[in-house]
């Protein structure tokens, strides 16, 4: 493919099987993901599937938490948290419990980290593509498959570059920058595809700034 951008530098450090060189876009690629996530609206019935395999640890930095059914209405939650706090104590995973923040703001705060991967059971996991992570939200189940150490087959996404010149100015914030992407690019759909953000204004963003973009790219 000739030299390669950061993005497609990301996908081979994460390809299974160590391979020399990617495929062209379209063609297929499996993935060796160093971190899961789950949350607990999805967790529970991944957990489950996952105990199924007959693991006896998880073989990713594999991180649960607690955010989405915190406003209990019955036991059933409850024991939800309950059983994910002990799966993680018997499989070995980081457990957040109830308060201590949002999925995807929790994982970029605490296990994020650039140029690895991560396949989370929550749409925002892509929020980890602003610290330099290949991220990308899936099913509960493909998920767990992943945390028991076997490859995600996916689509060599073609790659395309966003440049940013310029700063913003007052009253400007990054979520400003990805609604005019998807105002350019449409929201139906660009299956297939990995944007790269490239040029001067990467200068000005933060963290926060670069995640709130990732985030909101899988509506691209």
């Amino acid at each position: 493919m000739g030299n390669l951008n950061a993005a497609q530098k990301i996908l081979l450090a994460n390809a299974a099987g160590n391979p020399s060189e990617l495929p062209e876009p379209g063609q297929s690629l499996e993935i060796l993901f160093s971190h899961t996530l789950y949350q607990d609206a999805t967790g529970t019935a991944a957990a489950l599937a996952f105990e199924k395999m007959g693991m006896d640890r998880v073989k990713t930095t594999a991180v649960i938490v607690v955010d989405h059914k915190t406003l209990q209405v019955g036991f059933i939650d409850g024991d939800d948290h309950r059983y994910l706090e002990t799966f993680s104590k018997k499989y070995g995973c980081w457990f957040s419990p109830s308060g201590n923040g949002i999925c995807h703001s929790v994982f970029l705060e605490d296990f994020a980290v650039p140029g690895k991967s991560v396949i989370g059971s929550d749409s925002h996991t892509t929020n980890a593509g602003g610290m330099g992570m290949l991220a990308m939200g899936a099913g509960g189940t493909d998920v767990s498959f992943s945390m028991a150490g076997n490859p995600y087959k996916i689509s060599m996404p073609e790659v395309v570059e966003v440049r940013l010149s310029g700063a913003l100015s007052s009253c400007v914030l990054a979520k400003d920058v990805i609604l005019n992407v998807l105002k350019e690019m449409g929201i139906k759909g660009n299956k297939g595809v990995c944007l790269e953000y490239t040029g001067e204004g990467l200068k000005g963003l933060g963290v926060t700034d670069r995640a709130t973009i990732a985030n909101m790219g899988t509506e691209a």
